[in-house]
C-alpha cells in the first residue's frame, strides 16, 4: 500500500509500492548501500528533498549497468558540496527543492571541474520551460514512466559535447 502523501507522484514511487514488507525494504536498502561494482558507469548525483523520491530513483537507476549513483543531496548546500566532492557526470535536480529554481544555480553547478549535465525533475510539467531556460540539459515530469526517464538520460549523456534539451533548436 502506498502512503497517501505519495499517491500521484508517478514512477518515482513505483518501487516503494512493490516493497510490501518491511523485511524486503531493509534488504533492498542494504543492497543499495553496498559499494558499486560498476566503477566505469556514468556517475549520478540525485538532489531531492524527499527521501522517498531519492530512494526510488536510486533504486531504479542502480538497475542500469552503465549508471552509478554516487551520492544524494536533500538541500542546495548539500547539493553544491556533493557536486564538488563527487564530480558527477549527471545531476538529477528536483525543481521543487527549495532554492532550485533560483537564477544561477545550474550555472553554479557547472562551475565544478567536471561540468556535469543537469536533468530537472518536477511534479509540475509546466516547469519545463523555466528549467530549460535556466540552463538544464533535460527535463522529466515525475509522472512520466521509466522508459521516458531513460530516454532523457541517454539523450543528455550522449550529447556530452553540446547542450541537449527538449526545446526546439534555435535557428
Amino acid at each position: 500500500m502506498i502512503p497517501q502523501q505519495y499517491v500521484g507522484q508517478g514512477m518515482l514511487v513505483t518501487l516503494l509500492a512493490k516493497m510490501q514488507s518491511e523485511t524486503s525494504k531493509i534488504l533492498f536498502e542494504r543492497c543499495l548501500s553496498l559499494p558499486s561494482m560498476n566503477k566505469s558507469g556514468r556517475r549520478i548525483l540525485i538532489a531531492d528533498d524527499k527521501a522517498a523520491a531519492r530512494f526510488a530513483l536510486k533504486g531504479f537507476l542502480q538497475k542500469e549497468p552503465d549508471l552509478d549513483v554516487v551520492d544524494e543531496a536533500a538541500d542546495i548546500q548539500e547539493l553544491l558540496a556533493q557536486a564538488k566532492a563527487t564530480c558527477p557526470d549527471l545531476i538529477f535536480l528536483d525543481w521543487d527543492l527549495p532554492g532550485a529554481a533560483e537564477a544561477g544555480l545550474i550555472s553554479a553547478l557547472r562551475q565544478a571541474d567536471c561540468q556535469p549535465r543537469v536533468i530537472v525533475l518536477s511534479v509540475r510539467p509546466e516547469s519545463a520551460a523555466a528549467a530549460l531556460g535556466a540552463g538544464a540539459d533535460g527535463f522529466v515530469y515525475k509522472g512520466d514512466g521509466p522508459k521516458q526517464l531513460l530516454t532523457v538520460i541517454r539523450s543528455v549523456l550522449k550529447e556530452r559535447t553540446g547542450r541537449m534539451s527538449t526545446r526546439p533548436r534555435e535557428a
